[in-house]
């Protein structure tokens, strides 16, 4: 078993290392790839040779099996929608069926060891190493994978996007954060690397100038906040405090929706020319998501498949002329990718995540720390996710299903 969390923890440490590619036999793979199956085939041979390969059959009874099943199906179907099959298979093999494999070793390693803090002390290393890189860049103005973004004072690490640094450190920043507040003692020497990590992934925050990350951390910071307030609550203020926070979800949803139903009367009234008439990225989600809504109205059901979108959307561009990969909506990418069937899928998924939490936020008071780190960190995901693409990425996806799988055990 030591073998299997070897190549377990190289992984999760090496996720954004998926930008490392190369191709075997005409086949495109990636070194995350590589360590992915690594992982997962060391499992299987370890579970065949110690003759627990039955164990296998506890995941039926897991409560993300039923959304995770019908996750991969919708996926599959979408294969099949796409008008780019080999795209398409690509797509499903590195952010559908690799995240789960590994997301089902990492759960095993959890429930067989009784631990989740050493997933995320290794999840928090690789922020770590990204974040001195970027530290690097914005010291020697220097970043070759992405000129352009250093060029604007943005460190991007190993991506060519200050945002996709944002993105993958987000939830790293909650979990962190979470580890911090759980400190035994303030006086250890543990206690203060932890708080130096956490500075050092919030200076690095900051030079990503990226909105949406900021916007990310500020929910952070409010579930946090909001705990804290509600712990001083009495009884009755308490159950009226959870309806007012259900009260502005739901004017939230009504509002989005109705924001999207109408997104022309906000999106610039001139057609898409070259060159772009502006850089302003508020500007060009408008756009795409103008775009969007006219797609959907073509493909409602199915939505275009995966790897779709990028060639299909140029046709029902309107005021801004990127061929873009996505729409920069965690709801639109999945409706559109994988159609409502994904889209309810991965609504499924999200909710039993946020069940488990609520559940043992409430009667279980040793899980605390941990079930606020992991609501602050889908929480900053949906943030960012409302003006980005927070899963359809190599390493994004997996960490997705690394959140999820560290609720594996959180008991009520």
């Amino acid at each position: 078993m030591k073998l299997v969390q070897s190549f377990a923890v190289i992984t999760i440490v090496s996720l954004p290392l998926y930008v490392i590619r190369w191709q075997i036999g005409g086949i495109p793979t990636t070194l995350l790839e590589i360590l992915i199956l690594s992982t997962f085939f060391s499992w299987a041979i370890w579970l065949t040779f110690t003759k627990r390969a039955k164990d296998i059959f506890k995941f039926f009874k897991c409560p993300f099996f039923w959304p995770a099943a019908l996750f991969l199906l919708a996926g599959l179907i979408s294969v099949w929608v796409s008008p780019d099959k080999k795209g398409a298979l690509g797509i499903y093999k590195a952010y559908f069926i690799e995240p789960v494999l590994f997301a089902l070793v990492v759960g095993d390693l959890i429930q067989r060891l009784d631990s989740f803090t050493w997933a995320i002390k290794f999840l928090v290393i690789s922020g770590l190493w990204l974040s001195l890189l970027s530290i690097w860049q914005l010291i020697s103005s220097s970043n070759p994978l992405a000129p352009y973004e250093i060029g604007q004072g943005r460190v991007s690490a190993v991506y060519n996007s200050a945002n996709a640094l944002g993105l993958y450190l987000g939830p790293i920043v909650a979990l962190t954060t979470g580890l911090l507040l759980n400190s035994s003692t303030w006086r250890s020497g543990k206690t203060l690397l932890k708080f130096l990590t956490l500075v050092l992934f919030l200076i690095v925050f900051y030079f990503t100038h990226s909105r949406g990350s900021w916007f990310g951390l500020v929910g952070i910071a409010s579930i946090y906040l909001l705990w804290w307030f509600y712990q001083k609550l009495s009884s009755n203020a308490k159950k009226w405090f959870v309806w007012g926070i259900k009260g502005l979800a739901a004017v939230f949803i009504i509002g989005s929706v109705y924001f999207f139903l109408n997104i022309s009367s906000y999106a610039p009234n001139y057609k898409f020319s070259y060159p772009r008439k502006t850089d302003d990225t508020l500007t060009i989600r408008l756009c795409v998501w103008e775009g969007t809504k006219d797609l959907l109205v073509q493909y409602p059901i199915f939505g275009v498949g995966l790897d779709g979108f990028h060639s299909i959307y140029p046709k029902y561009r309107t005021c801004d002329n990127e061929p873009l990969m996505y729409p920069h909506n965690i709801f639109l990418n999945f409706w559109m990718e994988t159609g409502i069937l994904g889209l309810l899928a991965f609504l499924w998924l999200v909710l039993v995540y946020f069940k488990k939490i609520f559940i043992a936020l409430s009667k279980n008071k040793e899980n605390q720390i941990l079930s606020l780190s992991l609501l602050s960190a889908m929480v900053y995901l949906f943030i960012q996710g409302l003006v980005d693409v927070p899963y359809f990425k190599n390493d994004l996806s997996v960490e997705f299903w690394l959140l999820l799988t560290l609720t594996v055990l959180m008991r009520g």
